[in-house]
């Protein structure tokens, strides 16, 4: 049929724009579904606030499809083709990652790394944690965080007098 794809052989030869040989070692994943608990992201580089929080948004609603646990590919576009990233992006995109799951008081680990085709891509895991949600307006992964200042030291107590001795 035409625009199927021919994984045995490794063609695309349509439907997704994406055309020719995807080299040895480099799998074609199925399109994402709409629903459930896995998400394709191709990179998730310097969100602003507002894309922040719809990432976090989306996050949360894969997560409760997968009874807890999201499946996160990075590097890969929604029709399921493996574009990998150059470890730059990987690395930003990774760190975003993680920033949303803490938001949501979940933990990300990377599960593996896969060859696309322009670099790799992450399979990772999104699990709801024991640890709290950061705060609603938690900073992006590219907005560290101030460290709150230290609470000031009680005052120390006076120190008994002693009776000065005549010398």
């Amino acid at each position: 049929r035409r625009g199927a794809r021919q994984a045995d052989r490794g063609v695309r030869t349509g439907g997704s724009g994406h055309l020719g040989e995807l080299p040895p070692g480099v799998l074609e994943l199925p399109p994402e579904d709409p629903e459930g608990g896995t998400e394709y992201k191709l990179k998730i580089l310097r969100p602003t606030a507002q894309r922040f929080q719809h990432l976090v948004t989306q996050l949360q609603y894969r997560v409760g499809e997968g009874q807890g646990e999201a499946e996160y590919y990075l590097g890969v576009e929604d029709d399921g083709f493996p574009r990998g990233l150059v470890p730059e992006e990987m690395a930003a995109s990774l760190r975003a990652l993680e920033a949303m799951a803490q938001a949501l008081g979940c933990e990300m680990a990377v599960a593996e790394m896969r060859a696309g085709l322009e670099g790799q891509y992450a399979v990772t895991r999104v699990r709801r944690g024991a640890s709290p949600p950061a705060e609603a307006g938690a900073p992006s992964p590219e907005e560290p965080e101030a460290s709150p200042p230290s609470p000031p030291s009680p005052p120390s107590p006076p120190s008994p007098s002693s009776p000065s001795s005549p010398s």
